[in-house]
């Protein structure tokens, strides 16, 4: 069932008539829900509603930079930018991206996606995947891919 973004407040009634609260909905757009009731509906084991959000369609990034200046980070084609600026030590917090087809590009702090790109790394980003991007002297690379520990850590 689709549902618009918002918060929900749910109760389910069994078919005995007994009712099961349901954990608060805070549903955001372009995410997957799945509401599972568990239980056998008597006294030792009452019947309860777990929420699980699905994280299929997305992929979690982090750029770790090497590279002797800073630079900032954008996805392209639609010219977003992941990272303002990262200097060599540095790395970045887990990025959230849809998955699909995207193109890492760098530029010269402060220059934006209109500027003449250092270089860039094309990837199609698998869903439920952790991805790690090392920025060095030499361009970017894919270092680390694994699949993603816990659904819950996804923002």
């Amino acid at each position: 069932m689709m549902i618009d973004a918002g918060d929900y407040t749910l109760t389910a009634e069994l078919e005995d008539g007994t009712t099961v609260d349901v954990p608060e909905l805070n549903v955001e757009a372009n995410r997957t829900y799945t509401l599972f009731f568990i239980g056998m509906n008597n006294e030792d084991v009452p019947v309860s509603a777990v929420l699980w959000e699905d994280t299929q369609d997305v992929t979690r990034v982090k750029f770790v930079s090497t590279r002797s200046t800073s630079v900032e980070v954008y996805a392209m084609p639609d010219g977003e930018e992941l990272v303002d600026e990262i200097a060599s030590g540095e790395e970045t917090e887990w990025i959230t991206l849809p998955a699909g087809a995207l193109t890492f590009t760098l530029f010269e702090p402060n220059t934006g996606p209109d500027a003449q790109e250092i270089t860039a790394i094309s990837r199609q980003l698998v869903a439920g995947r952790d991805i790690t991007v090392t920025i060095d002297d030499n361009g970017l690379a894919i270092t680390d891919e694994a699949v993603t520990p816990y659904a819950d850590e996804i923002e």
